[in-house]
């Protein structure tokens, strides 16, 4: 995944979690008795839809069962429905659809972060092999005793030792 779609969908999540912050307290009736918030969701709407639709293709083709692409659908309804907008529809949209969404690009980020903590650590362990830990991982610079120490870890960790 490259690394303007993870930035993407951290922001996605802010989004979200700005929209649960500000429905935190309040029922459909509320809602719909409140313009400000009507409108503030469904602009927040909009930019979760903005955003996922500048995911790159390639996030699309590893994940093409992502609901992502219904919020990037929704944002067009949502842009251009004008007078057709329902705002229990958005109500609906922000309390039952976006915590799944969130819980889903968690999950993504967590993936990826993982995936890369994991490559990060192949190469720190081929670095120590060869003797150019300073340079180890590519991301950061690390001294020979850490990354040794480092190597004796994940050697305890794989074996079921402890210290």
């Amino acid at each position: 995944m490259k690394d303007s779609d993870v930035r993407i969908l951290k922001k996605i999540v802010s989004e979200i979690e700005y929209l649960e912050s500000l429905l935190a307290e309040i029922d459909l009736g509320s809602f719909l008795a409140d313009e400000t918030i009507e409108r503030a969701s469904s602009m927040t709407t909009i930019n979760v839809g903005e955003l996922a639709k500048r995911l790159s293709k390639e996030f699309y083709a590893e994940h093409p069962g992502t609901e992502l692409r219904f919020a990037a659908k929704t944002r067009d309804v949502y842009a251009h429905g004008y007078f057709t907008l329902s705002f229990e529809t958005v109500y609906k949209t922000a309390v039952e659809d976006y915590p799944r969404l969130k819980l889903a690009v968690l999950e993504m980020i967590e993936e990826e972060e993982a995936a890369r903590d994991a490559l990060y650590e192949e190469e720190l362990m081929e670095a120590i092999g060869d003797g150019r830990a300073d340079i180890a991982a590519g991301r950061y610079v690390v001294g020979i005793e850490s990354a040794r120490e480092r190597l004796r870890q994940l050697k305890n960790e794989s074996s079921g030792d402890s210290e």
